[in-house]
């Protein structure tokens, strides 16, 4: 590791609290010059270092700037790699040409800005720089193509558990792949899979989640401001978006064995706000309405149709309508 990288390592574990210049040259094995000469360049890269004579540095508890050295501290399990960019087109898109190239179970693209963000059915993903979270982890489980949605619903239960660990905040799942608060999106899940056609199982899996942190509403497209809304609107953030990554590696990487067992449905199930709700979908270019009635264990919706026919929906979109 750069010494650069080392001395933001060190202020990282130090947030808020001053150390000196001298004890980090002794901690790192390097120059007071050369650390010096690190926390400039940190300075120029935006972080919030304040400097003061005899009481040495102190990166600003505020500071929110995204980096591998702020995650990766608070990530417990083994083989986790994390790598932190200011900008992509895709995280997804990055992590899928790495994949390509043998990067291991475990690897973690985060992007602070996407140019070129997707979401399901090829929809572009809103992903403006500062206030968003936006990232992919690489797994290779030995899970049958059958069962990628397995890994979509997990992620689900992971970002919640994780929001409201940190938060205190009660967000919720709308079939199948999007988190709500309040009213508003703040949260879009991407499943992209690379299976063996030969044997139906999943060789590589890339599990994309963009999460709007402190994204102000100006910052979003005029067209989906209605709906879109932050973890953090018009309040002084309690968890900051390193945290929050570092929570759901560890919700995602501690569950992956049970990957095809289905044992976070009924957690998936609580905190799904649309079963009892009546809903309108499509099938075939007809528009059915019914009430939602559970989810089953493959992450299928099942809706009770105004006619009384029971429907298995196993993808798709639902609109949820007032009872």
């Amino acid at each position: 590791m750069a010494i650069k990288q080392q001395v933001l390592a060190e202020l990282e574990q130090h947030k808020g609290e001053y150390i000196s210049g001298e004890r980090l040259a002794e901690r790192l094995g390097a120059s007071r010059a050369a650390v010096w000469k690190s926390i400039q360049s940190l300075m120029e890269d935006g972080y919030e270092i304040a400097a003061q004579p005899r009481k040495g540095y102190c990166l600003s508890p505020r500071s929110d700037k995204l980096s591998a050295e702020a995650i990766m501290p608070m990530v417990e399990e083994d083989g986790v790699q994390v790598l932190v960019y200011e900008e992509l087109d895709s995280s997804n898109l990055e992590l899928k040409r790495l994949a390509a190239g043998g990067a291991p179970h475990g690897t973690v693209v985060i992007a602070g800005r996407q140019t070129a963000g997707r979401g399901r059915l090829g929809r572009s993903f809103a992903s403006p720089q500062g206030g968003g979270l936006y990232m992919s982890i690489l797994l290779r489980p030995h899970l049958a193509a059958s069962l990628a949605v397995d890994v979509t619903t997990l992620a689900g239960v992971a970002v919640c558990e994780t929001l409201e660990k940190l938060t205190g905040k009660k967000p919720g799942i709308k079939w199948v792949n999007d988190i709500f608060l309040n009213g508003k999106k703040i949260c879009g899940i991407l499943t992209e899979a690379v299976t063996d056609v030969e044997t139906g199982m999943i060789d590589s899996l890339v599990l994309g989640i963009g999460i709007n942190v402190t994204t102000p509403i100006e910052e979003f497209p005029e067209e989906v401001r209605k709906v879109a809304g932050s973890v953090f609107e018009g309040e002084e953030p309690s968890a900051s978006r390193a945290q929050i990554a570092a929570g759901i590696i560890h919700e995602i990487m501690s569950r992956q064995e049970t990957l095809g067992k289905h044992s976070h449905m009924d957690e998936y199930r609580a905190r799904c706000f649309i079963l009892g709700q009546r809903v309108t979908f499509l099938r075939d270019e007809r528009r059915y309405e019914g009430i939602a009635e559970t989810i089953l264990d493959d992450g299928a919706l099942q809706v009770r149709l105004d006619s009384g026919e029971s429907m298995i929906l196993q993808s798709g979109e639902v609109s949820v309508r007032p009872c």
